[in-house]
């Protein structure tokens, strides 16, 4: 009987996590701002047109102060975009900064079965207007 109890629970601890886990996938999706470390390709009114691709970051001060980090052709950081510089954010569901997997060049235009999210600016820009470091 006590065998049959532990499998039962086995049971019932596996559903939970795969309700649980079916729920956090939903919940961030649709969750405004993106992961830090998330590839995001961004339209800004300063630059060349088009897309520019980067990287989601966040500043190291007490309010949430992000910030898109848009790498050159040699791989490096070219620029780093504050958020009010920013017209358009999209950010990709292949390399959403959840998992460990990184794209191997981080300035390449497209990976085979990407797709974009487009980022919803609005809460990008509440949180901007309380970030200290600006």
């Amino acid at each position: 009987m006590a065998r049959r109890g532990s499998r039962l629970a086995l049971v019932a601890l596996i559903l939970l996590g795969i309700t649980a886990g079916g729920l956090a996938a939903r919940t961030q999706a649709d969750e405004p701002i993106p992961d830090i470390g998330a590839r995001v390709r961004v339209r800004v009114s300063g630059l060349w047109p088009g897309w520019h691709m980067g990287m989601f970051n966040q500043l190291r001060v007490p309010a949430a102060c992000y910030r898109v980090l848009v790498f050159g052709p040699t791989r490096t950081v070219e620029r780093m975009l504050s958020i009010r510089e920013i017209e358009r954010m999209q950010v990709s569901r292949l390399y959403d900064g959840r998992a460990r997997v990184e794209p191997a060049e981080p300035d390449e235009w497209t990976y085979a079965g990407e797709t974009w999210r487009e980022v919803p600016m609005a809460p990008l820009r509440e949180a901007e207007q309380r970030c200290s470091g600006t």
